[in-house]
């Protein structure tokens, strides 16, 4: 309500400063009606300009030859209809249509002047407010990228000792012919090198974010004994290869799935399933819901507001993230869009 009452304001100031500029003979109630007949289309030109051209074309594209050549087609077509108004029988009070033409040079001057100068103002107003919006979005981006680094060093004693401790329990499992230990190891070697030494880019082929899930739900199966009535499944579909995502998006909503839907000595389901098609990513989850699960309430959905938050900044309307229940299910849906 405040940003559409700061907008009426706007529009309400431009046609009285406006009316009041306009040399006419006719009073000054009847300017005000005048510009008030034009103001639609003043608006119409105007919000096009700013919350299409501008932000598309400026801020996104940063193609300044189509935002010119859009903004001067915007700009004509306005002044046109602008015209078109002034010009009739009915509006026009300071020019008599039977003595001057639709292309006189002083109304049709002076109506495109003042349509530029509003397009012109309002269009620097839009492009400063984006731009400081931009700024500060990749200002809270560093941020939560040196604390999620920072927060990764205060839990890595040392990483070269971790690995070098997996490694050797690794070859002692195999030794002891223990292969379901060793595999797990194995895959949380993985991991751990990935978090360490992968994850820091902006970008990551979306084959290795994959690896990383696949080695998560490896590990998850070592919790399920063999008498658990647990089912967890995995289903890839399309091509990821060349394809890059933002590293460890995906992990906290497999991560949250099998934190709420495993339970032991409880029927238990886990679905996973990704389908890529193009640059579009579907990631689909289903996975059990229970009354009460054991969990740390104050950590419960920290995860998941880790996730919206870094979709925002780094997927800016290209990402639905949607979560449901039905019955004793709980169903999480992310779309992405790769480009």
């Amino acid at each position: 309500m405040k940003r559409v009452g700061q907008h009426i304001l706007f529009w309400s100031i431009f046609v009285l400063w406006s009316s009041f500029l306009f040399e006419c003979p006719s009073t000054y109630l009847d300017v005000v009606w005048y510009n008030l007949m034009r103001l639609p289309v003043i608006i119409l030109a105007t919000y096009v300009l700013i919350y299409l051209i501008v932000p598309t074309y400026i801020i996104k594209e940063q193609n300044y030859f189509k935002f010119s050549i859009l903004f001067l087609i915007n700009f004509v077509i306005a002044s046109l209809l602008d015209r078109a108004i002034t010009y009739s029988a009915i509006l026009d009070f300071c020019f008599n249509p039977s003595t001057s033409s639709f292309f006189s040079q002083v109304p049709l001057f002076r109506n495109s002047f003042l349509l530029l100068s509003i397009m012109g103002l309002a269009s620097m107003i839009r492009f400063f407010k984006l731009y400081l919006e931009k700024e500060r979005k990749g200002h809270q981006l560093q941020k939560d990228h040196l604390e999620t680094k920072l927060s990764f060093l205060k839990a890595q004693v040392s990483p070269h000792f971790l690995f070098n401790a997996l490694n050797n329990l690794y070859s002692i499992s195999i030794q002891k012919q223990e292969p379901e230990i060793a595999a797990g190891l194995e895959n949380l070697s993985g991991i751990m090198h990935y978090l360490t030494y992968e994850s820091n880019d902006k970008l990551v082929p979306l084959q290795r974010e994959v690896e990383l899930l696949k080695n998560y739900i490896e590990i998850q199966h070592l919790r399920i004994a063999d008498t658990d009535d647990t089912t967890i499944s995995f289903n890839l579909e399309g091509n990821i290869n060349g394809q890059q995502i933002a590293p460890v998006i995906l992990l906290p909503l497999i991560e949250n799935a099998f934190k709420h839907g495993v339970k032991p000595e409880e029927k238990c389901l886990v679905s996973i399933k990704v389908f890529v098609e193009g640059k579009d990513l579907k990631l689909k989850i289903q996975n059990s819901r229970f009354a009460k699960v054991n969990c740390n309430e104050k950590s419960s959905g920290v995860g998941l507001q880790n996730v919206q938050r870094r979709l925002s900044l780094l997927y800016p309307e290209k990402h639905v993230l949607n979560a449901s229940e039905e019955k004793n299910f709980y169903f999480t849906e992310l779309k992405l869009d790769l480009r």
